[in-house]
């Protein structure tokens, strides 16, 4: 059976109480900055939530196509 969405932050709750989802994109930017060689974009990539992927494809124009007039 698959991981729910919010499985890791449920089992990080359980050992912090007060920890964030914020909090959590927070500190694997911060080490991924600082213990890997990936650029900034790699990691950013790495923390987009599902739905705003969809939502972004969904408004942002496909510029690889080409247009005809």
């Amino acid at each position: 059976m698959p991981l729910g969405m919010n499985a890791v932050l449920d089992a990080l709750k359980a050992v912090y109480p007060t920890i964030t989802a914020n909090g959590c994109k927070s500190s694997f930017r911060d080490w991924a900055g600082d213990k890997t060689s990936f650029p900034r974009e790699v990691a950013e990539m790495a923390l987009r939530w599902p739905m705003q992927s969809a939502t972004m494809s969904l408004s942002t124009p496909d510029r690889t196509r080409e247009t005809t007039s």
